[in-house]
């Protein structure tokens, strides 16, 4: 595939943007190639039929040979932009407290499942993070375990 400059380096850029409709810019931007996605926030999505809504508008967007990222950030705990009925995972401390990888593995495939259906296809989410300063509450529960 051969990008233009602009096409290029729009591809590097998630947007974010207020509101829960696309704003027109972007929405030119996303068709012109020169925006490789988009990231929705608990502002955008006040329900999962506007999240849904959302996606579906993003893709029939972009252009068919640059796919865009549709992006959210639904860890569990504290950090969930969407509501019910979406699943709504404890902090993940509390999982890797409990020790069951298999318990992880599935919460993680259910909660990836059901943010597919919506449309979604990444996942701002904690894999690796550690809660290395105790005096640092940013990451705090969102981290399997502390350093």
């Amino acid at each position: 595939m051969d990008l233009s400059l602009p096409e290029l380096c729009g591809q590097l850029i998630v947007a974010g943007f207020p509101g829960t409709e696309l704003p027109d810019e972007l929405s030119r931007e996303l068709q012109a190639g020169r925006r490789g996605g988009v990231i929705l926030f608990k502002r955008n999505i006040p329900d999962v039929e506007t999240a849904h809504e959302l996606c579906s508008a993003v893709v029939d967007l972009a252009p068919d040979e640059l796919p865009p990222f549709i992006a959210v950030d639904q860890e569990g705990g504290r950090v969930a932009r969407l509501a019910e009925p979406v699943l709504q995972l404890p902090p993940m401390r509390v999982l890797g407290q409990i020790g069951d990888l298999d318990l992880v593995e599935r919460a993680a495939a259910a909660l990836g499942a059901e943010l597919a259906a919506i449309g979604f296809n990444l996942d701002f989410a904690p894999v690796l993070d550690v809660d290395s300063n105790p005096q640092h509450p940013i990451i705090g529960d969102r981290s399997f375990r502390p350093a």
